[in-house]
Order: structure tokens, then sequence, then C-alpha cells
């Protein structure tokens, strides 16, 4: 069966009836309605950039009988070879239409996805952009397994759908790119009620969590050291080795404060304030043991090693809004959290890379090592610390 353009109604089914909330069910929905009108399409791509510091996009890809498939494509991606040498390369970059009829041998010397098409059994390829408002190209691909290839009617509705696809694909993306930019910049969890509408000066919710805070020692040292553009470079590094085990253990980053962070494990997320306990400690852990190989690399080419210290506490906080309405922050505030940086502070002066509270160890079976009660700034009462009996990261208690 031959789709024929004069009857094929798929383009206004797009803009008057499709109402999918999703955009793999929507890809899906498109594919399963044109095979109905008789496109022998088998596979089909769509490819939708974004904006983000470690992604450049993400993919959705139908296949007949399997449904959607849906993955995200990373930044080095963009100097990849495979890409480079892809048709969706020139749909990129120049808004081309790039059609290749395998069955007849065209492409398979300059695509290798062509050739792996062909070893598939594909017979007919077609790519061509799908042209945001603003006029960026993204990509929208389609497969042919049938003999023959597509036909001209095949290629008319295919073309057909085009733009009501691609303005379906530009709000779904505008929705991705905001939740990707939210929670590269605040985090997942703050972005996802800052998307749901608690945007508002002084919008905020009391939550139970464990606080943690961590700060680079000697960062002024470092910064004399190396001159402020290395710094920044060196700086990064040191996060890429404390912050990201608190982010791969469930915790969130709330704010990046020069050369410290502040993020929480919302006990909520981990059914209990042990578990929150036990991954915030786990990161730590994973954390300073990431520092100590840095600094044996650091070390073997003459540059100054990294210290920092861990605070960590358990408690209420007002988690919200604050700032003016032209400018908001959102983040943790409360006695738990200034009490947790004053617990930073004193990884110093006990020469511990950790400490914690005793509201923490409570919850954590440790072992612990008491570090006994001690006078913090701008607290009213002494807190008792502890600190991991067996060690941090290769630290002996």
């Amino acid at each position: 069966m031959t789709a024929d353009p004069s009857t094929s109604s798929v383009a206004e089914w797009i803009v008057n009836d499709l109402t999918e909330s999703r955009p793999d069910v929507f890809l899906q929905r498109v594919a399963e309605r044109l095979v109905e009108e008789g496109v022998p399409i088998g596979r089909c791509a769509k490819l939708i950039r974004t904006p983000h510091p470690t992604l450049m996009g993400r993919t959705y890809m139908w296949i007949r009988g399997e449904g959607v498939h849906v993955t995200t494509v990373p930044t080095q991606a963009r100097t990849d070879a495979r890409f480079l040498q892809s048709p969706v390369y020139p749909v990129f970059q120049e808004g081309a239409v790039v059609r290749r009829k395998i069955c007849d041998g065209e492409g398979l010397d300059h695509y290798p996805i062509i050739r792996d098409l062909h070893a598939e059994g594909a017979t007919d390829y077609l790519a061509y952009p799908m042209t945001f408002l603003g006029g960026e190209n993204h990509a929208l691909t389609w497969t042919c397994f049938e003999p023959g290839g597509f036909s001209n009617g095949d290629l008319a509705v295919l073309m057909s759908v085009q733009k009501p696809i691609s303005r379906v694909a530009q709000i779904f993306a505008l929705q991705w790119t905001a939740e990707n930019l939210l929670n590269a910049y605040v985090g997942p969890g703050t972005g996802g009620r800052i998307l749901k509408g608690r945007h508002h000066l002084g919008d905020s919710e009391r939550i139970h969590a464990v606080v943690c805070f961590c700060d680079l020692r000697g960062s002024v040292r470092l910064a004399e050291h190396y001159g402020t553009d290395k710094f920044l470079e060196e700086l990064n590094r040191f996060y890429r080795c404390t912050a990201i085990p608190v982010q791969r253990n469930g915790g969130e980053i709330l704010r990046f404060i020069g050369d410290a962070f502040l993020a929480i494990f919302p006990i909520e997320s981990f059914g209990g304030p042990g578990p929150a306990c036990a991954a915030s400690l786990t990161a730590a852990r994973q954390a300073i043991a990431a520092l100590a190989e840095e600094n044996a690399s650091r070390a073997a080419s003459g540059d100054p090693a990294f210290e920092c210290g861990f605070g960590l506490h358990v408690g209420e906080v007002l988690y919200g809004n604050i700032g003016t309405n032209e400018r908001l922050e959102f983040t943790v505030i409360g006695s738990v959290a200034n009490e947790t940086a004053r617990i930073e502070g004193k990884c110093r002066d006990l020469g511990k890379p950790v400490l914690v509270s005793a509201a923490f160890a409570r919850e954590h079976a440790g072992p612990w090592k008491d570090m006994g009660e001690h006078d913090m700034r701008n607290v009213s009462h002494p807190m008792q610390l502890f600190t991991p009996a067996d060690g941090v990261g290769g630290v002996q208690p």
C-alpha cells in the first residue's frame, strides 16, 4: 500500500487532534498514524539539540514493533567523526534535505550510518530539518525497509508533516531546555519546584534534610599560586572530586559559594533520616577518596594539594525563595543550615576531613569517634561533634 498525499490527513490530525503531553508518545503516535496511512516507515528518529553544559541533545528513536527509545547525547558528540559524517550533520548545519535511496546504492560511499542501515535491510532514507522559530535546525529522519523504498506519494506525505511536527517538537524542546537549565543551575529538586510554580519571593516549605557543607581550605594561597584564570580551572577540578559524589548519591547542590558548596539530602527522598545520613556520609567518603587520588597526581606534577572539610548535620530547614522580585535564589535557611557551616569550620581546627553533629550520629550507627563539645561562632549552645572512627578516604581517625 502506498500513501496518497491527496487523501492523507496526518498533518491536519497533528495540528487539530493530537494532544500528547510526552515527546516520546507523540512520536510514536505520529509514526503509527503514518503507517496506517500507508507510508512504509520502519524507523524514524527525532534529534533535538539543547543548550546545556554537558549535553548536545536528545534522540527519540521509533522502531516499528518496538516503540520509542530515548537517549541523551553528550556534548563530546559534536566533534565525533561519526556525527560529522552522518546525514544529519548537513541538516543541522545548513537545513539541508538528505534523501538516499539505499536499494539503489545511494549514500553507501558517503555515510557510515547508511551502510549500517543497508546491512540491516533498509531500502530508503530521508532526513530533513525541523526548523524552529528563531531559525535553529533540528533533525527528523525516516527509514524504509520495504522493497523499492519510498514512493513519491510517501515522500509527499512525509514532507507534509514536517512543519506540524516541528512546531510540536519545539514546544517539547523548550520545556526540556527549561528543565535542563534549571537542573544544571539550581538542581533537579529545586528546578522541579520552580517549574511547578514555586517561583515567587517568599515561597517556601519546611523540610527535614541532611545538610552538607563543603569548603576548600587554603583557597587564597591557591589563587595566588595559580592566578585568576588558572585558579578557576583548579576550582572546577576540586568540585569534580567533591561535588559529583554528592550528586551521585542523591544529594542536591543548592549553591556554589566561591570555593564552597551547600547541599541537601531531603529525608523524604530517602524514606527516612537513616538512609539520608548514610548517603551523605558515603558521598563525603567518596569525595575525600577522590581528592586523595587527585592529590597523588598533583604531587607528581608539583602542584599543591587540595584540602577540604565536610560538615554534616540533620534537622528541619526552611526551603524556599529568598532575594528580591528581580533576583531570586532557592536555598535552605535556618539554624540547622547555619550550624552545618560552623561544623565544617571545625574540620581545620580538629584536623578531620569530616565532622558530623550529634543529631546526625544518632541517625547513623557509625562507628563514631567523639570529638567533644565545642563552642560555635554565632551558635548559642555548644555542639558535640563526631568523626568516623574508621577514617575517611584513606585518612586515619
